[in-house]
């Protein structure tokens, strides 16, 4: 009886052909295009005997974007050894901040509202050229995300990254832009049409090829 761990670092549960994995990240752009506006409201104004009186007075809303994680299963499918297509479904809330202000100068509390869940769906051509144990590449290709409200379903995203081989473990961070398309609505939501992101994918599966 003998013993060997040769077949362990090449183990492959997908063949060579394919690559299982998840990407998460963080967006490095705001959701939202920072704004305010002016707005009408109404306070209450304590009277002798604890009754109120409630009158309008004047206030700015600002609205700040923030930025949010990025998650999902990816797929990639290798033709050869520099040439790949990813495919990815990427859970992102957009999510802003609310602060008002009233003319005298009171503040209210910070509310954080997520507008929507979205989902996006980049479709990724991948070339890479390889550097000993590590790989860097470029991708490019459309993007498509579920309808919601207004929002653009189509867009076009770029990158570039680096993989890093760890056994039958690839790692593989990557800097993205996103360019969607415009809204379908009347007016603009506020939230930003151009996205960039920092991702790392952890993928099991397409060892390179002969």
């Amino acid at each position: 009886m003998a013993v060997s761990r040769a077949s362990e670092s090449n183990w492959n549960p997908v063949g060579p052909r394919l690559s299982l994995g998840v990407v998460a990240g963080w967006g490095l752009t705001r959701d939202y295009s920072d704004a305010s506006y002016p707005l009408q409201t109404i306070v209450a104004v304590p009277q002798e005997g604890g009754v109120f009186t409630y009158m309008p007075v004047s206030a700015t809303q600002y609205v700040t974007g923030l930025r949010s994680m990025i998650a999902g299963p990816s797929l990639e499918i290798h033709w050869n050894p520099h040439l790949s297509v990813e495919l990815d479904a990427l859970h992102k809330p957009l999510r802003s901040r609310f602060l008002t202000i009233l003319d005298n100068g009171v503040r209210s509390d910070e509310l954080t509202s997520t507008a929507a869940a979205t989902w996006q769906f980049p479709v990724l051509a991948k070339y890479r050229v390889s550097w000993g144990k590590v790989d860097t590449f470029v991708e490019a290709g459309p993007s498509f995300r579920l309808p919601q409200w207004d929002l653009s379903t189509h867009g076009l995203t770029a990158g570039v990254g680096i993989e890093l081989r760890l056994h039958a473990l690839k790692v593989s961070p990557a800097i993205r832009f996103t360019h969607w398309g415009p809204e379908t609505g009347f007016g603009s939501s506020g939230i930003s049409r151009n996205e960039a992101s920092v991702l790392v994918g952890l993928f099991f599966g397409g060892k390179r090829l002969p």
